[in-house]
Formats: structure tokens, C-alpha cells, sequence
């Protein structure tokens, strides 16, 4: 664990490890395609079992840790931005399914009073927590990080002013968490969503190799019965992507109003679709 603080905290360490991450996931962005380590990185990185002899991953979901670090903290895209508009002047901060909680640092430079983080993976929080305990000034916000249920965090209702959830909504029953985004919103507080568009099966075919992939097929059957069978509500689905009607209407049963959906022409794919797209709407009055 310590050695992985390190590497999150050490600019040339965490983008040799989110390099290669990119490079195995055919995930465009110069980073790996640029990639030479120097002899000193990959002799740590080996020897502390991050990577193979031959620059493979042996942790997959640490690289994924570090790919989003590197990422939001180094190389921001409009997405990042648009997050940090939505936030600023924001005194509460539930971040959801927050992972090991690059967007909570990429918050704390705004000083809000409170930022919740919370996911479901306990090794994920205790991540997080470790590189929390790390930080020296806090600049007076209080980071609370909780093992939780995104569909039922425990929060009290109307007790936050922005809710976040990047690229996870699609791995949750979308209905839910968005009533539970709404039941903890205060009034005109705000939801953030970054979520995987119909691009991402595009993307993931093409640009990532997943053609042969058993986990596409079975995403695509379980992404079609997540839309057919009401009696599944309630689950965890392993579906890709979340169309932009869909996740319009379901915003709007939630509650939430003034819904503006936001694309970006990095991440469109044969003009027309989205990999990510963001979504941010208000909770309403009532």
C-alpha cells in the first residue's frame, strides 16, 4: 500500500503506471503512445509488483486508479472543467462510487466544507484513505470517506449540495441512484453525471479490441434486459452505456429539472456519438 502512495504522489511514477493502463486498454491520448520509461521507473515498478518484466499490469484495478489520477489531476479535459464550474461555490460535495477518489482532490483546491466519498469497494476506500492521511492542509474541508450503497447511502435528505457520479451510473440501477441523488440534494442543489454514451460500444470495438470479448457480448444482453425486465430493478448491471433519452427521462422522474446534456468533439465517434457525455440538472423544489 505504501508504494502505491507513492506512485499516485509521484508525477513521473503514476503516468509511466496510467501509460501502460492506456496502452492495454487502447484508450487514445498520446500518453501511451509516447510512453518510454526510464530504466529506474520500470526496476520500481517491477520490483514492487505493479508491472511485469515485459511493462504489463499485474494490477488492473490500480492502473485504473492511477490512469484517473494522471488524468483529472494532469491532463484535465472540458469534462474536468465543466465538473469544477458545477462545483465551485458548492459547500457539500457527495462524491458517488468515488473509487479511490481522484475527483475528490481534484475538488479540495475549491474548499469545500465537507466532501463525502463514497463506493462500495472497501480496497478502493481504504486507497483513498491512505492518501487522504497524506495530505497536509486540507484547506479547511473535511473529507468523510464511507464503504457505501450508491442506491442507499445513509445520508440525511436535503443534506448536500452537489452530488457526483463519473462513469459508474451505467455499472448501477440507474433510477435508483438518481432518487437517492435527489432524496440527499437540497433544493436547487445539483447533480453531475459523466456516463458512458452509445460511442463507448464504438469505442470499445474499434479502438480498445473488444470485438472477441466474452464481457462485450454479455454486456450487450444484460444492457437489453436492463431496459425489458422491470422485476431486475434493484441490481447491479455490468451494461456500457446509457442512452441520452433514457437518461433524460429518468432525471426528470427523479425530480430534477433544467437538465443540459454536454458532449465533447474529443470523445464523439463518427460524428454523432458520444463515448462520455455529462449530464447536469438541478433538484427541484418539491
Amino acid at each position: 500500500m505504501d508504494f502505491k502512495i507513492r506512485i499516485v504522489r509521484t508525477p513521473r511514477l503514476l503516468q509511466a503506471v496510467a501509460g501502460i493502463f492506456m496502452r492495454e486498454n487502447g484508450i487514445d491520448g498520446g500518453l501511451a503512445s509516447m510512453l518510454e520509461m526510464e530504466p529506474e521507473v520500470k526496476k520500481l515498478l517491477i520490483s514492487h509488483g505493479i508491472i511485469t518484466a515485459s511493462l504489463k499490469l499485474l494490477d488492473r484495478p490500480f492502473g485504473y486508479t492511477c490512469y484517473e489520477y494522471y488524468r483529472q489531476l494532469c491532463t484535465p479535459d472540458e469534462f474536468d472543467q465543466l465538473l469544477l464550474q458545477a462545483a465551485r461555490n458548492r459547500r457539500v460535495i457527495l462524491d458517488l462510487c468515488c473509487g479511490a477518489g481522484a475527483t475528490i482532490h481534484a475538488l479540495l483546491p475549491l474548499q469545500p466544507q465537507i466532501i463525502y466519498g463514497f463506493d462500495n469497494n472497501a480496497d478502493q476506500i481504504h486507497l483513498l484513505r491512505s492518501l487522504i492521511a497524506e495530505i497536509d492542509d486540507y484547506r479547511g474541508t473535511r473529507v468523510v470517506t464511507e464503504i457505501a450503497d450508491a442506491h442507499q447511502t445513509g445520508l440525511e435528505g436535503a443534506s448536500v449540495d452537489l452530488v457526483v457520479c463519473r462513469v459508474s451510473l451505467h455499472y448501477l440501477n440507474e433510477k435508483r441512484a438518481l432518487k437517492e441523488a435527489a432524496r440527499v440534494l437540497r433544493p436547487n442543489g445539483a447533480v453531475f453525471l459523466l456516463v458512458h454514451g452509445s460511442g463507448y460500444l464504438y469505442d470499445y470495438v474499434i479502438s480498445r479490441r473488444g470485438l472477441l470479448s466474452g464481457s462485450l457480448w454479455k454486456s450487450m444482453v444484460v444492457h437489453s434486459a436492463r431496459y425489458n425486465q422491470e422485476q431486475r430493478r434493484g441490481q447491479r448491471f455490468g451494461a456500457h452505456f446509457i442512452t441520452q433519452r433514457f437518461l433524460r427521462r429518468a432525471l426528470v422522474t427523479s425530480g430534477f429539472r433544467n437538465i443540459r446534456m454536454v458532449t465533447s468533439g474529443k470523445w464523439m465517434r463518427l460524428g454523432i456519438l458520444p463515448v462520455y457525455y455529462a449530464a447536469i440538472a438541478e433538484r427541484g423544489e418539491g
